[in-house]
């Protein structure tokens, strides 16, 4: 399970910090992620967001920050991040979708 393009297309950037040799679902779930994301815009005319990592050494120290074209961002520390990869990819695409609804005039 990866972010849909139409989601995608409302993020300008990602960071992710997160501990790669750690075994808790918090990590492997960022990693999935992370892995799933796209190298090409997956629509002409699209931007990819920005993506930034950075390893660290614990797992309270993991965090992914999202920010969305309205400025608005979205961060979710090592207990949010906890989720299965189908929960974060929810709690990620929710400002997305509510930004393309917006957009749309729904």
């Amino acid at each position: 399970m990866s972010i849909a393009a139409a989601s995608l297309k409302h993020i300008t950037a990602m960071s992710f910090e997160f501990a790669p040799l750690s075994a808790s679902q918090a990590s492997r779930s960022m990693r999935l992620l992370l892995a799933r994301l796209p190298t090409k815009p997956p629509m002409p005319g699209m931007d990819l967001p920005d993506i930034k990592t950075k390893t660290v050494s614990t797992d309270a120290q993991q965090k992914i920050e999202i920010t969305y074209k309205n400025k608005q961002t979205l961060v979710l520390d090592h207990l949010a991040s906890e989720a299965r990869l189908s929960e974060l990819v929810k709690k990620i695409e929710e400002p997305a979708r509510a930004l393309r609804l917006k957009e749309e005039g729904l």
